[in-house]
C-alpha cells in the first residue's frame, strides 16, 4: 500500500492473509517533517530497528 489507505502503518486481516502497509512509505513522511520537527529522528530510528 501506499500511504493512502485507512492510516499508515496499519493492519488490516482479511481471512488468513495480514495486509501491511509499507514501512517505506511511512518512514518517507518522517523524513520531510524531521526538517521542520528534529522529534521525528526518534520514530525513523526506531522505524530503522524494524
Amino acid at each position: 500500500m501506499d500511504g493512502v489507505g485507512p492510516g499508515l502503518g496499519d493492519e488490516q486481516i482479511r481471512g488468513t492473509q495480514r495486509l501491511v502497509f509499507c514501512w517505506a512509505h511511512v518512514r518517507r513522511e518522517f523524513v520531510e517533517a524531521e526538517q521542520v520537527a528534529p522529534a521525528c529522528a526518534q520514530v525513523l530510528s526506531r522505524i530503522g530497528q524494524l
